[in-house]
Parts: structure tokens; C-alpha cells; sequence
């Protein structure tokens, strides 16, 4: 009886353990500082809570951008619910989310060409939502694209921010200049665009939207 005590908690182990390496991938990633992110022509770099600065990250060939501090760049509150593994961006029941003043800042200094190889974690477990809606991405393949985490910031890709912001988002490959803008779409309620996909080159997803859920945040 007690051997069989002890293999049904190995097995309960195992299969825990198995869930959360499903859930939590590591993979490596580059740290680019050559990239300049510019929006309404004016460059930002960016910073993430403690105020450390943080860069875009190229990741199986796309560049992901810090959530926060994007937010942040478009004046749109963000919260994260630790707990729950959950960000809540821009206006959602129950939630109180705040502007984060200080995740970006106008900088016209030249970029570094460093780049730095690291190991970054896909976050199938974090659930994202704007304005009450659950957001799932995917890419042109209609395969999911979940978000990325390093120290602590978690990251999404250009198109993903491109749809969920509602920006014009293009790439300049020599510059190595992220150029994004404001659209002339209009929204619906949910956050989704009425008409029109704001086009990136090498960075493609899409969002859908569900009916936000407190209780399973």
C-alpha cells in the first residue's frame, strides 16, 4: 500500500511537471539594441517597472516590444493581476488600472549596434485583456503566438501590438527603424478594428476576442 502511495505522487509529479514546462518555454532570443522604435516621428526607448531600461527583442524572426511600456508610449492603462497571471490593458470591469507615466521616454540618442543572445520564457500561461475582451494572437499560419517574458517584462510581438492598439505599424530594414502611428480606423467596443489590417512586413498576428471572465482571470 505504501509503494503504491508513493507512485501515484510520483506520477502526480511528473505530470505536474510536464504541464508546466508546456506552459513556461524557455528558447532563445536576441536582445537588440540596434533596433529605434519611433512613433508620430519622434523616438522612445523604454524602461520597465523598477526603471531599468529594456529593448525590443528579435525572436523567431520578429521583434517583440515590452507590453508596459507600450501602454505606456499610447497612454492606455495597464495592470498586471500576479496572481492570476493576467494583464488587464485599457478599460476593464473591476480592475483599476493605471497609466504607466514612466515605461517611455523621447530619445533621440544613436542606438547601440550591441546585440545580446538570452534565453526568454513563452508565456502560454499569462492571459492578456483589453477592454474586457480575452485576447488570443496567431500568426500568418494560424498558429498561436503567445507572449514572451525576460526578467520580469513581458513582451509582444509588432503585429500583435499593430491590431491590439489599433497602430499603422512598418519596418525600415536598413535603419533598423520601428515606425508606428495612429490609424484612421475607428473601433468597435471590444478593441477590434472596423476595417483594415495594419500590414508588417515580418511580424504577423491577429486577435480575437472573447467575453472577459473575472473569475477565471
Amino acid at each position: 500500500m505504501k509503494n503504491r502511495i508513493i507512485i501515484l505522487f510520483l506520477v502526480i509529479f511528473v505530470i505536474g511537471g510536464v504541464a508546466m514546462a508546456e506552459d513556461n518555454i524557455k528558447q532563445r532570443a536576441i536582445i537588440n539594441k540596434e533596433i529605434t522604435v519611433s512613433y508620430e516621428s519622434k523616438n522612445y526607448s523604454f524602461y520597465d517597472s523598477n526603471g531599468e531600461r529594456v529593448f525590443p527583442i528579435t525572436f523567431n524572426n520578429s521583434t517583440y516590444l515590452p507590453i508596459r511600456a507600450i501602454s505606456s508610449l499610447f497612454k492606455i492603462p495597464i495592470e498586471y493581476d500576479k496572481e492570476n497571471y493576467a494583464i488587464y490593458i485599457g478599460i476593464n470591469d473591476g480592475v483599476s488600472g493605471e497609466i504607466s507615466k514612466d515605461s517611455a521616454k523621447k530619445d533621440n540618442s544613436k542606438q547601440s549596434e550591441e546585440k545580446v543572445e538570452i534565453d526568454v520564457i513563452i508565456n502560454k500561461k499569462i492571459k492578456i485583456y483589453y477592454n474586457n475582451n480575452f485576447q488570443l494572437f496567431f500568426d500568418i499560419n494560424n498558429e498561436n503566438v503567445y507572449p514572451i517574458s525576460y526578467n520580469g517584462t513581458t513582451y509582444l510581438p509588432l503585429r500583435a501590438i499593430s491590431t491590439l492598439f489599433n497602430k499603422s505599424i512598418d519596418w525600415d530594414q536598413n535603419s533598423k527603424l520601428v515606425e508606428i502611428e495612429d490609424n484612421e480606423e475607428k473601433l468597435y467596443s471590444n478593441g477590434n478594428v472596423k476595417s483594415g489590417m495594419a500590414a508588417v512586413d515580418y511580424a504577423s498576428a491577429m486577435v480575437v476576442s472573447e467575453p472577459l471572465l473575472m473569475d477565471n482571470a
